[in-house]
C-alpha cells in the first residue's frame, strides 16, 4: 500500500500556467508592475520566437525586448523551460527593472519561489487538483473583474468504503475520472470528502445542459449516486465587497446540492429553482383564490377553467382594467398583474367561442394567450383543475402569443420535462404517470417515463416502458437505446445488444451507442468489429468527455487484433485524458513488458493500477505477466493467486499460474492446476498440450 496524499511536486509544469493563469498572473503584476501578462508554452513560443524570448529561454533569466517595452520571464526545473510570461506595457517602476540585471534576477528568483508556493497552497494533496482556497481566490479575482454570467458547481460524489484508505482511493479516482469529462471546460476544485466545484462561464441554460450530461456519465460509468448543486452570481455580486457575496454564493450553492440530495440517486438542482418557488412556471394559486374558484365551480359538473396571461410586461399594479371590462365585470378571479382566472359553464366550444369574442374586443393591441382546463377529465378532481389549467399555459410558450392550448397529455409532458430539466424527478414521475392516464401509447410519455425511472436506479419499473413504447413506434431511437441500456445494467448483455444493434440502424453517430457497442463487442472478442464501432465513436467524442474511455477500449480491441503498438497509443492516449484509469495502467504496463519497453516502468504502471482498484482479477493478472516476464517468479505467483482469488475460473490466470509453478520445479502443482481449467474448460487446448508435455509447458 502506497501513501494516499501527494504532495505536488515542487516544479512548475506547463499545466500549471494554464489552470492557475489569473493567480500567477497577479503574482507576477505584483513583481514587476505591467499592464497585461501572457503565459506561452516554450515548446509552442519556440516556433514563433523572437531573439529576446529565445535568449530569455537559453539563459534562463528574464530578457527585456529591444524597445525597453516587453520583459520576458523563463519558468522551469533549472534543466528545461516550461513556459515564458511576457510582460507588456511597462510603467515606470518596470523601466527601473529592466535597467538593472541585478535586480531583474532577485526579482525573478523571488517571483518563482512565490509562483511554487501558489501551487503548493492552491493543491488538493488527494486528487492533485486544486482545493477550496484557490476557489474563493478565483472567485476574488472574477468579481473584480467585468459582470459575465458565472455559475458556481457542486458536485457531490459518495466514498462508499469500509476504510480511510478505500475512501481516499475512491474520491482520487473519481477526481480523475470528472477531470477527464469536466476539464477541458474550466479548472476542476476538489472541497475534500468527495464534494467537487467548478465555476462555470455560462447561463442557466448551458449550465442546465452540462449538469443533465454529467448525470448521464455518471450513471455511464456505473457511480451509484451524484447529486448536483448550482447557483448563478446574481447581479449584485458584481458591486461592493466580494467576502459576503462569496459566502452568499457558496450557501446558495451547498442548499441547491442539499435539495438535489432528496430527490433521486442522481440528481441536480439550481438556485433559480429555489429562487422561483413563489413565481415557479406550476406554482399553485394563492388559497384566497383556490377558495373563489371552488365557490364558482361548486355545483356544476361540466365547465372551463381558462387561466388569462398577458403576453406584454404590465403597466400597471393591477391585472389590466380593459381585460376586466372586456371579460365582464366580476367575471374574473385576478391571479396577479398579468394572470387572471376565469370559470366558464360549457366545454371547448364554449371556451373557444369566449376566447375569440374577447380578443375582438381588444383595442388597445394587448395579447393574451390562455391555458384551459376542461371538466370532467379522466382521473383529474376539481381541485386539479387550477393546476392543469397552469400546465396548459405552460404548453402555450411552444405556440407563440395569443395562443391558446387545452390541457391534455402533451400539456403533462412538458410540465413533466420541465420538472425533469430541473432535477426534480419525483415530481417528473408523477407528471409523466398522469399523461399516460390520458394517452397510453404515448411513445414520448413512455420513454420519458423509462428515463426518469433509469435515473432513480429503477431499471425493473423501466423496462416495460420502453418495450411499449417499441410496440408503438418499433423504429425509435430512444426506446432502442435506452431498453439496451436498462437491460446492460442487470447484466443482459445479449439483449443489450440486440437492442443496440437496432438503434444503430437508426442513428450512426450517437456517441453513447457506438461506445456501449463497442465496448460490448470488445469483451465478447469481438475484435475487428469492435475497433470499427470505436473509430467512429472516437470521430464524433468531441465535447462528450469520453475520450479517454473510447481509447481504452480501443487499446483493448487492438491488442485482441495483436497490434500491440497501435493498442500502446490508444492506451497513452486513455492515460492523458484519465491518468487513474486503472484498466488502461495495467494493459498499458503489460504491453510495455510484452514489446520489451522497460520492466520497470510496465510494473510501475501494473502496480498503480492494482492500488487505484484492487478488486479487478485482470489487473492482478497483468502484473503477474510482468513479474513473469521479468523473472520475478515469487511476485509472479502471488499475484496470479491474487487473481485466482478474484476469479476463480480465470483461464489465464489459471494457464500462467501452471507455467510458474512449471519453472519453478514443482510440477505436480502445475499439473493440479492445468487440471483444474480443464475442468473449467474442457477444450482448451494449451492445457491439454501442457499436461500432454509436462517438460516444456506452453507460454
Amino acid at each position: 500500500m502506497q501513501f494516499p496524499f501527494r504532495w505536488p511536486a515542487e516544479d512548475l509544469q506547463p499545466e500549471d500556467f494554464e489552470r492557475l493563469d489569473l493567480l500567477f498572473a497577479q503574482a507576477v503584476r505584483s513583481h514587476f508592475p505591467c499592464d497585461a501578462v501572457s503565459f506561452a508554452k516554450w515548446d509552442e513560443a519556440a516556433q514563433a520566437a523572437t531573439p529576446e524570448l529565445a535568449q530569455a529561454a537559453a539563459c534562463g533569466e528574464p530578457v527585456p525586448d529591444a524597445a525597453g517595452s516587453r520583459l520576458f520571464l523563463p519558468f522551469g526545473n533549472g534543466q528545461e523551460i516550461s513556459c515564458i510570461a511576457i510582460l507588456t506595457g511597462g510603467r515606470p517602476e518596470l523601466y527601473g527593472l529592466l535597467r538593472s540585471r541585478a535586480r531583474r534576477l532577485e526579482q525573478h528568483r523571488q517571483l518563482a519561489r512565490e509562483l511554487r508556493q501558489l501551487k503548493r497552497w492552491c493543491t488538493d494533496p488527494v486528487t492533485g487538483l486544486l482545493n477550496g482556497c484557490h476557489l474563493r481566490e478565483m472567485l476574488q479575482l472574477r468579481l473584480a473583474a467585468a459582470p459575465t454570467p458565472l455559475h458556481l458547481v457542486l458536485i457531490e460524489i459518495y466514498p462508499w468504503a469500509r476504510n480511510a484508505s478505500q475512501g481516499l482511493r475512491f474520491i482520487a479516482k473519481v477526481a480523475s475520472q470528472l477531470n477527464s469529462f469536466l476539464g477541458g471546460v474550466a479548472p476542476l476544485h476538489h472541497l475534500e470528502s468527495g464534494v467537487f466545484a467548478q465555476l462555470l462561464d455560462a447561463g442557466e441554460e448551458q449550465a442546465l445542459a452540462m449538469g443533465n450530461g454529467l448525470l448521464r456519465w455518471l450513471q455511464r460509468e456505473n457511480l451509484a449516486r451524484g447529486h448536483i448543486g448550482m447557483a448563478a452570481v446574481p447581479e449584485e455580486a458584481w458591486t461592493g465587497p466580494a467576502g459576503a457575496h462569496i459566502d452568499k454564493l457558496l450557501d446558495r450553492a451547498w442548499q441547491a446540492l442539499h435539495v438535489a440530495r432528496r430527490r433521486a440517486p442522481h440528481a441536480l438542482c439550481t438556485s433559480a429553482f429555489l429562487d422561483s418557488r413563489r413565481e415557479h412556471p406550476l406554482r399553485k394559486p394563492p388559497a384566497a383564490v383556490q377558495a373563489e374558484l371552488r365557490r364558482r365551480w361548486r355545483g356544476v359538473d361540466r365547465f372551463a377553467l381558462l387561466l388569462l396571461h398577458q403576453d406584454q410586461e404590465p403597466t400597471g399594479n393591477g391585472f389590466p382594467q380593459e381585460g376586466r371590462e372586456t371579460a365582464g365585470p366580476g367575471d374574473l378571479v385576478v391571479l396577479s398583474a398579468r394572470e387572471a382566472f376565469l370559470v366558464l359553464p360549457g366545454g371547448r366550444e364554449e371556451a373557444d367561442a369566449w376566447l375569440a369574442r374577447f380578443r375582438r374586443r381588444l383595442l388597445s393591441g394587448v395579447s393574451y394567450s390562455a391555458g384551459i382546463a376542461l371538466f370532467p377529465c379522466a382521473g383529474f378532481t376539481k381541485a386539479d383543475m387550477a393546476a392543469n389549467a397552469r400546465k396548459a399555459l405552460l404548453h402555450t410558450r411552444f405556440l407563440g402569443p395569443a395562443s391558446a392550448t387545452v390541457f391534455d397529455s402533451v400539456s403533462l409532458n412538458i410540465s413533466g420535462d420541465h420538472y425533469y430539466e430541473e432535477g426534480d424527478l419525483t415530481r417528473a414521475v408523477r407528471e409523466y404517470r398522469r399523461g399516460l392516464l390520458l394517452d397510453g401509447t404515448s411513445v414520448n410519455l413512455l420513454n420519458s417515463l423509462g428515463v426518469a425511472y433509469a435515473q432513480m436506479n429503477r431499471y425493473r419499473q423501466a423496462i416495460p416502458l420502453f418495450e411499449q413504447a417499441l410496440m408503438g413506434d418499433p423504429d425509435n431511437f430512444m426506446a432502442l437505446f435506452n431498453l439496451g441500456y436498462a437491460h446492460l445494467r442487470f447484466g443482459e448483455t445479449a439483449r443489450a445488444e440486440q437492442y443496440f444493434e437496432r438503434a444503430l440502424e437508426q442513428d450512426g453517430a450517437h456517441f453513447d451507442l457506438l461506445l456501449q457497442l463497442g465496448s460490448l463487442c470488445c469483451q465478447d472478442c469481438r475484435y475487428r468489429e469492435a475497433a470499427d464501432l470505436l473509430t467512429r465513436a472516437e470521430e464524433v467524442a468531441a465535447g462528450n468527455g469520453g475520450q479517454g474511455r473510447v481509447h481504452a477500449w480501443l487499446g483493448q480491441a487492438c491488442k485482441g487484433l495483436g497490434d500491440h503498438q497501435q493498442a500502446i497509443v490508444h492506451l497513452q492516449r486513455a492515460v492523458r485524458y484519465n491518468p487513474r484509469d486503472a484498466g488502461a495502467l495495467s494493459l498499458l504496463g503489460e504491453l510495455y513488458a510484452r514489446e520489451g519497453e522497460g520492466y520497470e516502468i510496465a510494473l510501475s504502471l501494473c502496480r498503480q493500477a492494482v492500488e487505484l482498484d484492487d478488486s479487478r482479477s485482470e489487473h492482478w493478472y497483468r502484473l503477474g505477466v510482468v513479474h513473469w516476464l521479468a523473472g520475478g517468479q515469487e511476485e509472479a505467483e502471488a499475484a496470479l493467486r491474487r487473481c485466482l482469488r478474484l476469479d476463480r475460473s480465470s483461464r489465464e490466470g489459471l494457464q500462467l499460474l501452471g507455467e510458474v509453478y512449471h519453472r519453478q520445479g514443482r510440477l505436480s502443482r502445475a499439473r493440479r492446476t492445468w487440471e483444474r481449467l480443464l475442468r473449467l474448460m474442457p477444450g482448451d487446448s494449451a492445457a491439454r498440450r501442457n499436461l500432454e508435455r509436462p517438460g516444456r509447458a506452453a507460454a
